[in-house]
């Protein structure tokens, strides 16, 4: 099952800015227009802190994950290198919206036979910080089996932010609001454990 709010990095980034009531970034961002050198230093500050709390929540605790679909001919084979991102862990494979069996290989995936095929998959969000270079990207995020929606993700990236510019005060309450939302989500992962972030 995928969460039902696909979203992009800029869809976050416009998010968090609204919580830090940076007007006139989303002003820029909603309308398309050219940021100034300051704004640009706030909007790559933000994009950073994006990859990282995405990178976070796809490495410790909910996967990313992305549909891809195949076309088999007859040597039943898909190396890994021919899926859009790197592939941590194929969770599904269907045809004609039915599941089927394959083998998984190191560096490829093994079919029964020809056709066309529907593969869900996990990759590393790390890919994220070579494939969206800039703020325009449109790459959908979607993870695995929870709720993972563009709020909780924005909690998430100003919390980082007021951390890295020394808010602390700012930065812990936001964090609370990540990792409160981060738990519900998370509700039917019962066994996974939030992480207290450390504030210096």
């Amino acid at each position: 099952m995928l969460n039902q709010e696909s979203m992009t990095t800029c869809d976050i980034i416009t998010a968090a800015a609204q919580c830090l009531t940076l007007d006139n970034i989303v002003n820029k961002i909603i309308n398309d227009d050219i940021f100034n050198t300051q704004e640009q230093r706030e909007v790559s500050l933000l994009f950073d802190c994006t990859i990282s709390v995405i990178d976070e929540i796809g490495r410790e605790y909910v996967p990313l994950v992305y549909r891809h679909t195949v076309k088999i001919d007859e040597t039943l084979i898909v190396p890994f290198s021919e899926f859009p991102f790197p592939v941590m862990e194929i969770l599904e494979i269907t045809r004609n919206g039915i599941k089927v069996s394959f083998n998984r290989h190191f560096d490829k995936v093994e079919f029964k036979q020809a056709g066309e095929y529907s593969v869900l998959f996990a990759y590393s969000p790390q890919i994220l910080i070579t494939v969206c270079d800039n703020l325009r990207t449109k790459i959908k995020l979607e993870w695995h089996n929870t709720r993972i929606g563009v709020r909780l993700i924005a909690f998430g990236v100003v919390a980082e932010y007021c951390m890295r510019l020394g808010m602390t005060d700012e930065a812990i309450m936001w964090d609370r609001r990540y990792k409160d939302a981060l738990l519900a989500a998370m509700r039917v992962r019962r066994e996974q454990r939030v992480k207290e972030r450390r504030f210096k």
